[in-house]
């Protein structure tokens, strides 16, 4: 599924293409996140009929169908969901015919969503949350992404762009916010991991109540010091602690 505005892709993998099963989809990965759309644009395909249609009725979406003679009405997302294929094609030909495709789907797409398009110069992630993606530092300084032709096979430069960008995202991933806003976050998780072992090694500064580890004091500190205790916050403030008085 392609938003023509940003560009974003969703994809999602499905055991079949049925109308019910394509409905599950639309409204479990579409509409529960997004809302519903003015318009959808869809092919001349049975999967989009029965359950699926009955379902943008009640939604008040306009489903619209390509003309059958023009495969083009719907370029993007026959170009998008091309290349993926390729991709995938790409990956079974290296990891063999019981290649776990639906693993490594998520990859392509968000490396793809990540990328600058040559179209808008701004990457789909941009144009959705309205901020920068965080992207590892070997996806920095790649070239814009461009899909302007449908893809010939899986030896297209564009499939082992995407492919390779793929590689990367799913080693390293791609985080929403800034490095620092990142940073801070990763630090938070690894305090929590650590935070049960390490109760009993925490200090609380006896005018405002924030926490230090023993280890993180300078000079450090072998064990919880007697009586009432100021941290680095509080030290060095006389005039809150007459004010106090």
């Amino acid at each position: 599924m392609t938003e023509h505005y940003t560009r974003s892709v969703i994809a999602v993998p499905l055991p079949d293409k049925g109308a019910s099963t394509i409905a599950w989809a639309f409204r479990n990965h579409v509409l529960s996140v997004f809302g519903a759309p003015a318009e959808c644009l869809v092919d001349g395909g049975g999967e989009f009929e029965g359950e699926f249609e009955e379902l943008c009725e009640s939604c008040l979406i306009d489903r619209r169908v390509t003309s059958p003679d023009s495969q083009e009405g719907n370029g993007l997302t026959e170009r998008v969901i091309g290349t993926i294929k390729f991709c995938l094609k790409k990956c079974a030909l290296v990891h063999g015919l019981d290649f776990d495709w639906d693993q490594f789907l998520w990859a392509i797409v968000l490396s793809y969503n990540a990328a600058k398009q040559q179209s808008t110069g701004v990457a789909p992630f941009t144009m959705l949350f309205a901020q920068e993606p965080t992207v590892p530092p070997d996806l920095k300084g790649r070239p814009a992404l461009e899909f302007d032709a449908m893809p010939k096979s899986d030896a297209d430069t564009r499939v082992a762009d995407l492919l390779a960008r793929a590689e990367v995202v799913k080693r390293q991933m791609i985080h929403a916010g800034c490095n620092l806003e990142v940073a801070q976050h990763r630090d938070q998780q690894r305090y929590q991991q650590h935070r049960s072992d390490n109760d009993s090694k925490m200090l609380l500064c006896d005018r405002c109540n924030k926490g230090y580890h023993l280890w993180c004091l300078q000079p450090k500190l072998k064990k919880v010091p007697d009586g009432e205790w100021h941290g680095p916050c509080c030290e060095d403030k006389p005039e809150a602690a007459r004010a106090e008085k």
